[in-house]
């Protein structure tokens, strides 16, 4: 078992990210990639490779007490100086502290502001006022997070940074909680990897330095499975412990009503399964409970919640376009049409593709290049992970036998949620893929823990299967676009 990840994957990583700068570069030369998404993007593979390497290895020495300190300062220390870069970054492109064509990121704003009005003056008919501020009615899964940030605001006086400041405790508190959760599952060797990936991921850095929601609700994700996962391998009723989840699961419903649906399915199917707590159940018993929490997944999946929640973003960014002066969004993907569940499927654990090419309008895409790179190679240990998890390894046994038995509450949230994304029609969305990313790097961890060397030629064909895809989706972009 390994318990670092051998430079051989991380230096062949970095080079085909080179290879394939250069590649679009000199292909689609009339429309190059902008400065900062050059730097991001090398910043963003650089960085997590080539110290996901050098650390996994390093910091297995330390004793576990201090592996989890240094792991906690070092992820806020990261994240804290990317807020403040990013803070005079979009500052100076935009003229505000908020990425391009902001759209969901300042009506949060405007309306913490005018919700922390209210509390200062300790009237707390937050959604009363939140629906005042919108001038309609917000519905349940839209209150979360700006009531949060109303919160925030109150106690900083608007500060936009010292909100975000926050997101980079948020985020360095995932990582510890990651480590914890994946300590449970698979030991201390492969939790330590697992806690390293997301310490160093580029998207959960990225987005601390945004005023979108996303850092907090993976922050009530993570939580929430890492305390329902305890809860089940305790062997007496707790109820400050029950609370506590039931407590975060309603708070998801606050932030995207699929997700709490999602999280609670899982929490159940489970429970359903913990092997310490109801062995007595049956093969007979098992396949039932599958039928109907799958049945529960495909109903969630007709209701469209989470299309329609994408879709709403994608209005309002064009109506606050205009405020920017973009008329790209009038111009959309004429290859979008085709898109559809059994496109995305299989490579739901590996999209989005990262966009290389100077696309009008898509600066904030662009930004996540590197980010989205990193997540096309790591999906690669994912899969193994899956293949480790539920393919039999003895022809005697059968998939009901498999080792996924032990790890079925993180499996069914992340394949739920995924399940869910998949017929959503809008699986490229990166946005929308957070929620599930520090699970599939915890299973990526132990896809890397598990890597056998015979296996090092599918590694060289998944790297070469990368390559492709991202030329191929660089020239969907801009041909989708009537643009090469």
């Amino acid at each position: 078992m390994n318990n670092f990840i051998p430079r051989y994957f991380t230096n062949k990583a970095m080079a085909l990210y080179a290879l394939l700068l250069v590649a679009v570069a000199l292909l689609f030369r009339h429309y190059p990639m902008p400065w900062f998404g050059w730097v991001w993007g090398m910043v963003s593979v650089l960085g997590f490779f080539y110290y996901s390497s050098g650390l996994t290895l390093l910091w297995s020495r330390y004793s576990p007490k201090y592996f989890l300190k240094r792991l906690f300062w070092t992820a806020f220390i990261i994240r804290v100086v990317y807020v403040v870069i990013s803070y005079f970054f979009y500052q100076w492109q935009t003229g505000q502290p908020f990425e391009f064509a902001t759209a969901d990121a300042w009506i949060y704003h405007v309306c913490a502001k005018g919700v922390a009005d209210a509390i200062r003056k300790f009237d707390f008919h937050l959604y009363n006022h939140l629906d005042a501020v919108m001038g309609s009615h917000v519905g349940f899964s839209d209150t979360g997070y700006p009531i949060y940030l109303a919160f925030v605001y109150a106690l900083t006086d608007n500060s936009i940074i010292a909100a975000r400041l926050f997101k980079a405790l948020w985020g360095a508190w995932t990582v510890v909680l990651v480590y914890k959760l994946a300590q449970r599952h698979f030991g201390e060797s492969t939790a330590r990897i697992a806690a390293i990936l997301c310490m160093l991921m580029p998207n959960l850095i990225l987005y601390c330095g945004k005023h979108l929601k996303e850092t907090e609700m993976v922050f009530l994700v993570v939580l929430f499975v890492e305390r329902g996962d305890a809860l089940m391998r305790n062997s007496k009723f707790v109820f400050s412990q029950t609370f506590l989840v039931v407590l975060i699961g309603l708070l998801l419903f606050s932030f995207r009503t699929v997700l709490g649906a999602v999280a609670l399915l899982s929490f159940f199917l489970g429970l359903m399964f913990s092997v310490s707590r109801f062995t007595s159940i049956n093969k007979i018993g098992r396949r039932i409970i599958i039928i109907v929490l799958a049945l529960g997944f495909v109903g969630l999946m007709m209701q469209n919640r989470i299309t329609e929640e994408i879709e709403q973003i994608q209005q309002t960014q064009l109506q606050q376009s205009q405020t920017y002066n973009y008329d790209y969004r009038s111009r959309v993907n004429s290859y979008a049409r085709y898109a559809s569940a059994a496109v995305f499927a299989p490579v739901i654990f590996t999209i989005p593709f990262p966009t290389l090419v100077g696309v009008p309008g898509q600066e904030d895409i662009i930004l996540y290049n590197g980010a989205n790179f990193v997540k096309n190679i790591m999906s690669f240990f994912t899969l193994i992970a899956m293949l480790l998890l539920f393919v039999p390894y003895n022809w005697r046994r059968n998939l009901l036998d498999g080792e996924w038995r032990f790890h079925v509450f993180p499996l069914a949230f992340l394949l739920g949620y995924l399940f869910v994304l998949v017929f959503s029609n809008f699986s490229q969305s990166e946005r929308f893929h957070m929620p599930s990313l520090p699970l599939l790097l915890m299973f990526a961890a132990y896809g890397v823990a598990n890597y056998r060397p015979k296996w090092k030629r599918w590694y060289w064909i998944w790297l070469a299967i990368i390559f492709v895809a991202n030329i191929g989706w660089a020239y969907i972009k801009l041909r989708g676009r009537g643009m090469a």
